[in-house]
Parts: structure tokens; sequence; C-alpha cells
């Protein structure tokens, strides 16, 4: 292992040696390339003498810490993005990558602070978006998370919640804190917004339906009944929601009707 170091020690010595005859912008070029071919060390080496040859430029400084954050040394590239910050605050982009540093390291706030000031001009950023939604509702900020989830819901359709993914993900996450109400809400505004979505729909019924919204839950699976009179899936939300709400019988009679080809467990029989 120390030989290993040693080598490495001496490769860097002859690379740094070999950069002394080059500009800043070929040394900038070099960093770029190594970093992509995944030369770490190399693109570090070419990074450093570029930005001792020209320590005033912000640009060099963001891109080390690019490679750092690509190296997972992510509280060195934090130390990168302030000072790139500090000599050009106005280069969005720096935001965005101290943002992927900052949640890697889970100072979830401080990520949260630079995602917003990124977003606050790139605007069109799907990436960005999705990142925020998932730490805004890690964070229990949910007035952003409700404007990311429309947002992403308006770009992506019913795929966001199924082929994404997004659905699951968030029913799982709002169940275990607890706050399935605020999910429902925040489904109900939307779907209220895309009333033709399937997808949407059916996310709604499962968020009312573990949030003890029984009657909002059987109002929207009988809407879906009209469409889908034989999806057994919805015809026990229906049965389910019918017991809750004290309607024993027609629960009852439901049930009977489902007990051969049941999905899941009857709360009822348990069986």
């Amino acid at each position: 292992m120390i030989k290993r170091i040693f080598t490495f020690i001496i490769i860097c010595g002859f690379v740094s040696v070999a950069m002394a005859q080059y500009s800043f912008d070929q040394l900038m070029s070099f960093g770029l390339r190594s970093d992509e071919k995944g030369d770490y060390p190399t693109a570090i080496v070419s990074l450093d003498q570029a930005i001792e040859m020209k320590p005033q430029e912000d640009i060099a400084w963001l891109t080390r810490g690019v490679v750092r954050v690509h190296m997972k040394d992510y509280g060195s590239a934090v130390v990168d993005f302030n000072k790139a910050i500090l000599l050009n605050p106005g280069r969005n982009q720096t935001y965005l990558y101290r943002f992927i540093a900052y949640k890697e390291t889970e100072n979830y706030q401080f990520a949260f602070s630079d995602i917003n000031r990124y977003l606050g001009e790139e605007t069109e950023d799907t990436f960005a978006h999705q990142e925020r939604m998932d730490l805004s509702m890690l964070l229990s900020e949910y007035e952003t998370f409700q404007a990311d989830f429309e947002w992403m819901f308006a770009k992506l359709g019913d795929a966001m919640l199924d082929e994404y993914g997004y659905g699951k993900k968030q029913l799982q996450h709002f169940e275990k804190t607890k706050q399935m109400s605020v999910y429902a809400r925040i489904l109900g505004t939307t779907y209220g917004k895309y009333p033709e979505s399937k997808s949407l729909k059916a996310h709604y019924v499962a968020a009312t339906f573990q949030a003890e919204q029984f009657a909002t839950c059987l109002k929207l699976v009988n809407e879906l009944l009209e469409q889908y009179p034989n999806n057994s899936n919805y015809q026990r939300y229906k049965a389910d929601a019918l017991f809750y709400l004290n309607r024993i019988d027609e629960a009852a009679e439901l049930y009977a009707s489902l007990l051969k080809i049941m999905q899941r467990p009857s709360i009822v029989t348990g069986k």
C-alpha cells in the first residue's frame, strides 16, 4: 500500500512538471478530459495548476469541485464550491453542484437552500425539480413538494407515478411519517387539475384510504368502477371503505362476491 502511494506521488510529480508549460485553458481542458475518462488524480493535478496560475477564475474552482464530487470527496468539493461562489456568486451551476455535495453529506438544509437558489433561475431543469421534490418530502417542506410534484406530473404524466416509481415511493414515505392526509391533499389538488389521469386517481384512492378519509375514497372508487367495473382491487377498496363507514351490510355483500378473487386479506375475515 505504501509503495503504491509513493508511486502515485512520483507519477503526479512527473505530471505536474510536464504540465508546467501549458496555458490556463490547456490545463482546464486536460483536467476535464481526464475527469471524463475517470482519471481523477490526473484531473486534480491539472486543475491544481490551473488554480495556481489563475486563482481568481471561479470556473477552475468549480471544475475541481466537480471532480471531487466524482471522487466522492464531498467535504473538499464544498470547499472548492464555496471559493467559486465567493469569486462569482452569479454562476448558477455552482449552486447545483454544491447542492449535490451537501445532500451526499446529509447537510439537507444547506442543500435545500442551494437547490432553491438554482431553480430560481433554471426553472426547466427536470433533474433539479426531481431532486428538490425528494428533498422537500424528506424535510417536510410540503408547499415546495407540491409545487415540484405538480411540475413533474405536468412533464411526465402518469409515467411519473408508475414507470418512474414515485407513486409507490411517496406512499411509503408518507405512511411511514404518518402524514398521509398531507399526501392525500396534495394528490387531490393535482387530480383537480388533471381529472383525466387514471393513475393519479388510483393513487389518490390509496392515499385517502390510508389517511382514513373513507367517504372521499368511496366517492373516487365509485367513479373508477364506472370505467372499470370488473377491477377487483377497486371493488376491494370500495368494500373496505363501506366497512369503515359502518355500512356493514353493503360491505359484506361485496366481500362475499370477492371471496374467490381477493388479492389481499380481508380486514374482516383476515383471510
